[in-house]
């Protein structure tokens, strides 16, 4: 089986010093029942910003007043 890397964006949603996060859903492949940050894959022409918000709206019907770029991990293979 050929290995596929995936772009991803992923929000850390800070509001009065509170962080919010999700609970992954049980029957995951990937990390089932975790808290993790709200986000997932770049579609194909998505810019990761883009990508951010469209995330962003079909899982939690908001719009990001401000994007800040942090960081950029290492990519991990599916």
């Amino acid at each position: 089986m050929t290995a596929r890397v995936h772009d991803c964006v992923g929000a850390l949603i800070v509001h009065d010093g509170k962080v919010l996060l999700g609970r992954r859903s049980a029957d995951r492949e990937w990390l089932p029942g975790a808290w993790d940050v709200f986000g997932g894959h770049v579609e194909a022409g998505e810019s990761g910003p883009q990508a951010l918000c469209r995330e962003l709206d079909e899982e939690l019907g908001i719009v990001p007043t401000r994007i800040e770029y942090l960081a950029s991990p290492r990519r991990h293979r599916a």
